[in-house]
């Protein structure tokens, strides 16, 4: 059994920290290890449990600066109980709370986030939960929150709550930024200690914090961060466990909030419940689940696709200064996955050219776009984001260049030469 034991803030040198003791069983690690290497391929051979001490406990704590301190909710388990959730279902473990837990997080923990996700005929079995009920902690305020990771989903929610016609109550107040694993999140390796690890990703930590900073004084509003060390715990599984990890910082600092926008993936109406899905695929059913009276998580963008979302804060002069959407860096390469996929995006839309002061480096999208363009025609349904850039291009007319019809016409051939050479590579 997880056992979470009693909640105190500590402050020092202008921090103040939400911490509790965790006890975690090392049958609980060995399992989940085992299963979460089939999840995330950075976690074969390289989980570390340098955190834990002799007895296996660690101390999981949530930081704030010290003008926030007042949000911290030591009052109840609600944070460190989300933020332990995911861990807890995969790994087949129960979870006992010394400090209770605000009653309705916890009735709807119990009757339906995990009979939804633990699926016994997949191997996961139901936990259970053991807390005292409790009502809701007092609120010091009501703000209204949602995270600025700088991205295409992050950017449309903000443009989306900052609406003068919407209701004072959910317009935006504050940027958040959580350091719960999206950073330096496939920094791992089995060759590196948690310390170096921890080190690296200090450091894009506080260059985000700084760029969310200019974000939310050009737009005037205040700005909160979240320190955390819930990465050392699942150390990987990021993407299928985010949800859990993000809004255990907002109930960490639950006395503050009001609203809260969590921003949807733009991946349109997908419907995949379970542990071993991205959590993003189930978001609703989350954010109701871990939803408190006074407290509510909606799914900001919800209604819009990733490249709806893209063509509605094109023309924003703040997006078009600070759209960071690369995956390594916080400057966009303008070369990974990611920054290639939206390039191509305010290409067709036309708004290229308003981004070089997001993307410094388009030669890569510029000297390639040919054969770019001439894969995302080729998108087929799952592939979901270069599938609706395909569909606006069809829609609106933009045709391929001369180039990029040629090397179109050549796929048949190009699939059987990536056949051949998968052959080969099989065959040694």
């Amino acid at each position: 059994m997880i056992e979470i034991g009693k909640i105190a803030v500590e402050h020092r040198e202008g921090r103040s920290r939400l911490v509790a003791a965790v006890r975690v069983p090392q049958d609980a690690i060995r399992v989940w290890q085992q299963r979460a290497a089939r999840l995330d391929a950075h976690m074969k051979d390289r989980y570390r449990s340098e955190y834990l001490d002799a007895e296996s406990r660690f101390r999981l704590w949530f930081e704030v600066e010290e003008a926030y301190a007042d949000a911290l909710c030591p009052e109840r388990s609600d944070a460190f109980l989300t933020a332990i959730l995911y861990f807890a279902m995969v790994s087949g473990e129960d979870i006992r709370c010394e400090a209770p837990v605000t009653d309705k997080l916890l009735y709807q923990i119990k009757e339906y986030l995990i009979p939804s996700l633990c699926d016994e005929s997949k191997g996961y079995r139901r936990i259970s939960v053991e807390a005292e009920p409790a009502p809701e902690a007092e609120k010091v305020a009501a703000f209204v929150g949602t995270g600025i990771s700088c991205g295409v989903d992050s950017f449309s929610t903000v443009l989306l709550h900052t609406k003068e016609e919407l209701p004072e109550a959910f317009r935006l107040t504050h940027l958040t930024l959580f350091n719960t694993g999206a950073m330096n999140f496939a920094g791992y390796a089995k060759d590196k200690p948690l310390a170096q690890w921890r080190e690296e990703t200090k450091k894009e930590f506080e260059e985000r914090i700084a760029l969310g900073k200019k974000v939310a004084q050009e737009l005037d509003m205040k700005f909160l961060a979240v320190d955390t060390n819930i990465p050392d715990l699942y150390q990987g599984c990021f993407s299928f466990s985010h949800t859990f990890r993000n809004l255990s910082a907002v109930l960490a600092t639950q006395k503050t909030w009001g609203s809260y926008y969590y921003a949807s993936a733009g991946e349109g109406n997908l419907n995949r419940v379970g542990l071993t899905q991205d959590s993003s695929f189930y978001d609703p059913l989350n954010l109701m689940a871990l939803s408190l009276r006074s407290l509510y998580f909606y799914s900001g963008g919800a209604p819009y696709t990733r490249l709806q979302k893209t063509e509605m804060i094109a023309d924003d002069p703040v997006v078009q200064k600070y759209l960071n959407v690369c995956s390594f860096h916080t400057v966009n390469c303008g070369r990974c996955e990611k920054c290639v996929r939206t390039l191509a995006a305010v290409d067709v839309l036309g708004k290229r050219e308003a981004f070089r002061t997001a993307f410094p480096d388009m030669s890569y999208f510029e000297n390639n776009k040919w054969k770019i363009m001439a894969n995302i025609a080729e998108a087929r349904e799952d592939d979901f984001f270069s599938y609706e850039t395909k569909q606006y291009m069809e829609r609106h007319g933009i045709g391929l260049s001369a180039k990029s019809k040629q090397y179109h016409l050549l796929l048949p051939f190009r699939k059987v030469r990536r056949w051949f050479r998968k052959a080969r590579k099989e065959n040694g």
